[in-house]
């Protein structure tokens, strides 16, 4: 039977793998593990805040299922707006779902934008989390690629074959992509800093700090690198739960590169 909020739930199963933009055989993991159990703790929380209001809470389960809908880029979907006399808390996190929608369709510089809105409405739950998804949005960006930068010439329909002409567009975006990350790598550096040195934003801190540590290999490889093996050798190294771990999985994807790059 389907579940009472409208039919949507955590797919465990759900193939969350989207090609690279620009590439034929490659893809890489577009909605990560913890998104779903964001979504699954904030449908929870929307459905004890706002029991008297099943509207409401039916079009939030239709905006999250739309977000979720662009993990795979099998049909991407963008989340309706909500209506014009819908309460304050849904338009705040429909412009939330928005934004996120741009972000699992690849539309970096889309959802930047939006989430860029979001943080400055200190009224919205959003506001301190979209500042670090901005950040997520600007590192995506640097070493995935920005789809409205792709030339159609470069996108092939499932199953197509070879084409030479498709393949000499793809080598030509994906030199555009390196060409840019160093570029974009710096900014997503930027806004990270920014985050650690506000005290406001003292919830996120740890994320923002894991996420310079990604950023930082990309940027200067071997000064990050000494940097993750005295923080791991240190007399008075980080305790905190996953720091210790973290730094670790920092340090092994410096000395055995990934195929790809996430955050």
């Amino acid at each position: 039977a389907p579940p009472p909020h409208g039919g949507f739930h955590i797919v465990q199963d759900l193939n969350s793998d989207r090609p690279v933009p620009g590439t034929s055989y490659q893809n890489f993991a577009n909605c990560l593990d913890e998104a779903f159990a964001f979504a699954a703790k904030t449908l929870k929380d929307r459905q004890d805040a706002h029991a008297d209001d099943p509207t409401g809470f039916t079009d939030w389960v239709h905006g999250q299922d739309a977000v979720f809908a662009n993990c795979n880029g099998s049909g991407d979907k963008m989340p309706a707006d909500a209506p014009a006399v819908a309460p304050a808390w849904l338009k705040q996190d429909r412009a939330y779902q928005q934004a996120a929608a741009k972000f699992y369709q690849t539309d970096y510089d889309g959802a930047i934008a939006r989430l860029k809105t979001i943080a400055a409405d200190t009224t919205s739950l959003w506001h301190q989390i979209a500042t670090l998804v901005e950040a997520r949005a600007m590192i995506r960006r640097a070493t995935i690629g920005q789809i409205t930068d792709l030339p159609p010439a470069a996108v092939a329909a499932p199953d197509a074959p070879y084409s030479e002409d498709r393949a000499k567009a793809q080598r030509a975006y994906a030199d555009l992509v390196k060409q840019k990350e160093p570029e974009r790598l710096a900014e997503a550096r930027d806004a990270l800093k920014a985050i650690l040195a506000d005290p406001t934003m003292q919830p996120y801190q740890a994320d923002a700090a894991g996420l310079l540590d990604f950023v930082n290999l990309r940027v200067d490889l071997s000064t990050q690198a000494g940097d993750l093996v005295t923080r791991l050798t240190a007399p008075d190294r980080a305790q905190s739960p996953g720091v210790f771990k973290q730094a670790l999985i920092h340090l092994r994807s410096y000395l055995y590169p990934p195929d790809s790059a996430n955050a």
